[in-house]
């Protein structure tokens, strides 16, 4: 597994889940990976700062007394966002992408590319360039 770039929501504070353009020069690098390795797969892994844990934590408890109120996961509807700009917008099979979330301690969000190995069923690390947002 090779990590491929590193894409930070923490510019906006209004809408903390959202994509920019930053971010989609990053993912059109990724598609751009994945279409030049048609067995290659994608991880997304994303995660939330302790801000967003705390307020998810809130809501979660008011979700147990309110069987109707929306939790909101920052960290899970990153990975969502990113998968579906990929899936949507760049036309990558949404099979060939996993999201996952971390346990880190910001608002990033990882993207790995995983290449099978020929004549093994195993992976291979790919080295490719890394980007990473500022």
């Amino acid at each position: 597994m090779q990590a491929l770039c590193s894409i930070s929501f923490a510019r906006d504070s209004k809408r903390p889940t959202r994509v920019d353009n930053e971010a989609k020069a990053c993912l059109d690098q990724i598609a751009i990976d994945l279409k030049k390795s048609p067995d290659a797969k994608a991880v997304i892994v994303a995660d939330s700062n302790e801000k967003e844990k705390q307020i998810t934590a809130k809501q979660e408890k008011i979700a147990v007394r309110h069987r109707h109120f929306k939790v909101k996961y920052f960290d899970q509807q990153r990975a969502v966002n990113v998968k579906d700009y990929l899936v949507n917008d760049q036309g990558i099979d949404a099979s060939r992408i996993s999201v996952a979330t971390g346990t880190g301690n910001d608002e990033n969000v990882q993207n790995y590319l995983v290449l099978p190995m020929l004549r093994s069923k195993k992976t291979c690390r790919v080295p490719l360039r890394s980007k990473r947002a500022q």
